[in-house]
């Protein structure tokens, strides 16, 4: 069960195809993209994700919008503090 140099090519390349595939539009001179995600598709900057408006299609957002739309998107939740397990005796 091995794999040549040329099929491990191979398969990063498709791996890499298949991330790019994900974009559904992307805007000139901002980090701003429209992606395709489990859920449909969903607005990013990088660092925030915002839904994406059932009644738009991705075609048909501006830059504006989607800055708009970033701005409003929540936070992201920070996780529970978990406690420590109490100590065996």
């Amino acid at each position: 069960a091995s794999v040549t140099l040329e099929r491990a090519i191979e398969l990063l390349e498709a791996k890499r195809a298949g991330v790019k595939a994900n974009v559904l539009r992307s805007f000139e001179g901002s980090d701003i993209q429209v992606l395709d995600g489990r859920y449909g598709p969903y607005i990013t900057d990088g660092k925030k994700n915002a839904k994406m408006p059932k009644d738009q299609k991705p075609e048909d957002l501006t830059l504006e919008q989607v800055q708009q739309l970033i701005a409003e998107a929540p936070e992201k939740k920070k996780g529970g503090r978990r406690r420590a397990a109490p100590r065996k005796k």
